[in-house]
């Protein structure tokens, strides 16, 4: 056998060698505070001390995390997805635009949490406690809209204020349109109404008339 082919041969079976090392990798998943987090389940992580520690961009749609501590943890733009949070506590957590929408907060604790820009739709607040939280242009349960001045609850926007909210497709789009919504750039069209001020195809899916540039 030449060398050449003897050369491609042991570069074709040490890059199987390696995909097959990183995908193994892969399944395992890393773990964080004693918490084991894969991608092909749902992390079950109950009774778990994340104070502090930084999680965003963590996998934990679905994830029963109930009876958690995530004092002062960095939660921002973070996929909770109806996850069990019931019991938990996230005070002075760090959590713009964490995707809460349909999740368990059951008797949570949010006192002094930034939530601004937070998607809480449909999530379950039984007991739960707001006192002192942000949730300025948060998505609130009811699909309102939190005015700018929320602290602590949820001051529904009026409908006639110019303001146009993050999407409810925010954790779907790419990051560079998830920027351009984050300056809340806006322009006037025919009628008067305002209009987000978006790069292509960064427009809301659900609001036909979102502007692009």
């Amino acid at each position: 056998m030449k060398l050449r082919d003897s050369l491609r041969l042991f570069a074709a079976a040490l890059f199987c060698a390696l995909s097959s090392t990183v995908a193994s990798a892969d399944a395992q998943g890393i773990e964080i505070a004693g918490c084991k987090i894969a991608v092909e389940t749902p992390v079950k992580c109950p009774q778990s001390d994340f104070s502090g520690i930084d999680l965003r961009g963590q996998l934990f749609a679905m994830a029963d995390l109930s009876a958690s501590i995530f004092d002062r943890a960095v939660l921002d733009d973070l996929d909770l997805w109806k996850a069990d949070l019931r019991n938990s506590s996230f005070r002075y957590a760090k959590m713009t635009g964490v995707f809460l929408t349909g999740a368990d907060l059951s008797n949570a604790d949010f006192r002094n949490a930034d939530l601004s820009y937070a998607f809480l739709f449909k999530a379950k607040t039984d007991g739960a406690n707001f006192e002192g939280a942000n949730l300025s242009g948060a998505r609130w349960v009811t699909g309102a809209i939190c005015d700018q001045d929320s602290i602590g609850v949820c001051k529904p926007l009026p409908l006639s204020q110019n303001f146009v909210p993050r999407p409810l497709t925010w954790h779907l789009l790419p990051l560079a349109c998830r920027e351009s919504w984050s300056k809340n750039v806006q322009v006037s069209d025919a009628d008067g109404a305002s209009q987000p001020n978006l790069p292509g195809g960064c427009g809301d899916p659900h609001s036909p008339a979102a502007k692009t540039r």
